[in-house]
């Protein structure tokens, strides 16, 4: 089996953090939405009663700020808790070595020695940040891969070869 592409990724805060900013947007959007549901019924009923309550008014902000500031903080918590995990466990930043062949990718973590091999008809996602590609595997496995850790082929060719092998995946 002829290798298309080779890349070596490292599980840096920097790309922990790129990684769980991109995956958590489902959580962005229900926040969004779930406060400008609660401000319209918060309208609607001072509508209805004819009173508009300062005390509650004030509440609803805070209420507001403080689980904004919280939904906004969650990939970043998360990704120091993983580097940290990664640090306890590993004592470095793991690194994963993924190749992809034309009908599967293969790969493994150099610290834990977990290995995937994974056709390309299982892949359920793909998404693209500024500086990777995130790969959704089956039982919501994440593959990360570093566009700057491309030892064959380079990221604009993978971005193709993605789209032409992972037929069943979602792009996004």
């Amino acid at each position: 089996m002829d290798c298309k592409f080779e890349n070596i990724s490292v599980q840096k805060k920097e790309n922990l953090l790129e990684m769980y900013k991109r995956t958590l947007r489902k959580s962005f959007l229900v926040y969004g939405i779930a406060v400008a549901v609660l401000f319209l019924l918060f309208v609607v009923t001072s509508l209805l009663t004819g009173t508009i309550s300062l005390i509650y008014t004030v509440l609803y902000v805070i209420v507001v700020l403080f689980v904004g500031n919280w939904v906004l903080r969650i990939p970043k918590k998360t990704a120091e808790s993983t580097y940290a995990s990664n640090e306890e466990q590993f004592h470095c930043e793991p690194q994963t070595h993924i190749f992809f062949y034309e009908n599967e990718m293969r790969g493994r973590n150099l610290q834990s020695g977990v290995e995937i091999q994974v056709p390309y008809s299982q892949v359920v996602m793909v998404m693209e940040t500024k500086h990777l590609f995130l790969i959704r595997i089956p039982e919501k496995r994440m593959v990360l891969v570093d566009k700057g850790g491309f030892q064959r082929g380079n990221s604009s060719e993978f971005g193709a070869f993605l789209r032409e092998k992972c037929t069943a995946a979602k792009f996004g």
